[in-house]
This record gives C-alpha cells, structure tokens and sequence, in this order.
C-alpha cells in the first residue's frame, strides 16, 4: 500500500539512525561535561580520553585512572538490572581492565541515562548488591545468596577467579545522578555557565562553546588525524609506533584543548560592560582582506618571508586592532 504523502512531509519510523546519533551525542556530551573538572581552580583531572579503552577514560593527577561505562536507553524504557547484557559486559570490561592493569584504576563508573533498578533489595538491584560487596569480605561476599548468580555469570564470561571479580566489583561505582537523554545537553549548558572561565558570555557565546566541546569529543572519539604526520608515516623508521602514539594523543582532550574551545585568549574574556566585536571565524582569501592586510602581506611575500611568520603578522596585526578596538568602544578614547 503506497502512503499518502511525499519523504520530505512523512517521517520515517523504521529508521532507529536518528536514535543512534542521538546515543552517540549523548556520549559526547556526557564526555564534555567531565572534562570542565579541568577548569576547576585545583582540578584533580589531568586529562581525559575518548573511546580509548573505555567510553570515557579519566587520569587525575594523582596518576591513577578511572574508567566510564556510558549507558544508555530510550526515554520511557525501564532501568537497568544487574542482569542486563549491557550491564554485564560492562562488568566484564572492568575485570579485564583491572586483571591487565591492577594497579592502575581507582575506580570502574557505570553512568546509565534511565538509572538502575532499585525498588527491592535482590539480585536485580545492582546498586544494593554492590553495596554488599563493599560492607563485607571476601568470604561474606562469595557466601551471599543474592551475589551468587552475578559471581557464576562473570566468572564464565570473564575467566577470571573470584578474589579477582570481588575486586573490581568493590571498585565500581553507578552514577546515580547522570543526565538522561533529553536533558544532557542543559545539563552541559548549565555547568559551562558556572565556569569562571565563561560566567559572563552571553547564552549564544555559551552555546557555541558547548557545540564545540562537543564536536571535539566525538572527533576524539572517532579514529582521529591529529597530526601532519598521517601523510607520511610510511616513511618514518617506526612508523607502526608513530601511528599508535598519534592515535592517542588525538583521543586526549587536555585542559589546553578545553581553553582554546572556550578561546581565553584575554580579549574573549568579556565583563559586563562590554560586547563581542565583529570577527573573522576563518581566514578570508586574499581577495576579500582589506587594502591594508594585502599589502602588508604581498610585501612579506616578497621579502621572502615564511608563511608561518607572515600568518604570524597577520595575526598579531588582526589581534592589535581588535584590541583597540574593544578599548574604543570600551573607554571612549
């Protein structure tokens, strides 16, 4: 039976694409939201990773490391239990991390969009069953009936023994409080809002700002080129470690990336009195600068000069005259 109506009027209910993007920005922007511990006054974040031995990776400074589970379901489905494939292969991933890295991981963090099972105390209900897992020993632990099926279930996926398994499960955490799928991205508005670093930028300044944080996760996510380099790796003597290490170092998001998303570049940073000047997003072609730019920049060229030093000038020129301006508009003089 043909439908009444055209593609472009009708929405297309058995294409679930629109849900997995949904999915993966929701990853993104819980990634982004961890990484604003980094503009703390004393952050305890060195540096994150995204999709780098899991969802998100976390290294404090203190060296030690924590490791996100990101869960997620539709609004309106159920939360999770303890018995939920997702729930179980993320306990799987932390007992092998913590079997390949025993010393490394402070803590496994499991952070679901619709929360965990909670309304009675038994094998269903993770958060209670990790619960006793803390309180009680190791014998205690292995003896409890409600923790029975959990241990044989992990123990036959992860062949790993049970000290092991008691282990990581005394080190895993849920994040009681994690944003739901709706409403993650107001959560991020509202605490870059709260950063010192952004507290006086308008709401459309902030919005760009958490777009960018974004877009910067799911790029770190992704296999990324971060480097010139990519183009010739071939070339290098180790180019099988070269191309591991650039792979790394562009799932790593520091607390240099964060600011340059903010753009804290001193003449970003806007008090009340003030308003964002009109600026250039990209460099124009030459045709399209003014007379001034052009011949500054035809006269480098014949200097012979290089173009990272010409791009240089152009720069500090662009910055000396927005300055001013700023200052103009500002003061008055």
């Amino acid at each position: 039976m043909s439908k009444s109506g055209t593609p472009e009027h009708l929405l297309d209910r058995d294409d679930p694409g629109d849900d997995t993007q949904s999915r993966f920005r929701y990853q993104a922007t819980y990634a982004a939201l961890k990484s604003l511990a980094m503009l703390e006054e004393e952050p305890e974040v060195a540096y994150i990773f995204c999709e780098h031995w899991e969802d998100v990776l976390v290294k404090r400074t203190d060296g030690r490391f924590i490791g996100i589970q990101i869960k997620t379901r539709a609004v309106g489905k159920d939360s999770f239990k303890t018995n939920d494939e997702e729930i179980i292969n993320s306990l799987n991933r932390f007992i092998q991390l913590e079997r390949d890295f025993p010393e490394d991981f402070d803590r496994y963090v499991i952070a679901a969009s619709c929360g965990f099972w909670r309304e009675r105390k038994n094998s269903s209900n993770l958060p209670y069953l990790l619960e006793i897992v803390s309180e009680s020993s190791l014998e205690e632990t292995l003896s409890n009936s409600y923790l029975s099926q959990l241990l044989k279930k992990l123990t036959k996926i992860s062949k790993g023994d049970n000290s092991l398994i008691v282990r990581t499960l005394g080190k895993v955490y849920l994040e009681e409080d994690a944003p739901g799928l709706k409403d993650v991205g107001s959560r991020l508005f509202r605490a870059l809002a709260c950063c010192p670093q952004v507290k006086n930028f308008s709401p459309q300044q902030v919005l760009k700002i958490e777009d960018a944080l974004i877009g910067a996760m799911l790029k770190a996510a992704a296999l990324p080129k971060s480097s010139p380099r990519e183009e010739y790796l071939v070339l290098l003597k180790d180019s099988e470690h070269e191309r591991t290490n650039l792979t790394i170092q562009g799932k790593k998001i520091t607390i240099e990336r964060i600011l340059e998303l903010v753009n804290l570049d001193g003449s970003a940073v806007l008090d009340s009195r003030s308003t964002v000047l009109l600026t250039t997003y990209d460099h124009p072609p030459l045709s399209k600068l003014p007379s001034g730019m052009r011949k500054m920049e035809l006269k480098m060229i014949a200097g012979d000069l290089s173009v990272a030093n010409i791009e240089l000038a152009k720069s500090h020129k662009f910055s000396a005259e927005y300055l001013l301006n700023q200052w103009l508009f500002k003061h008055g003089i």
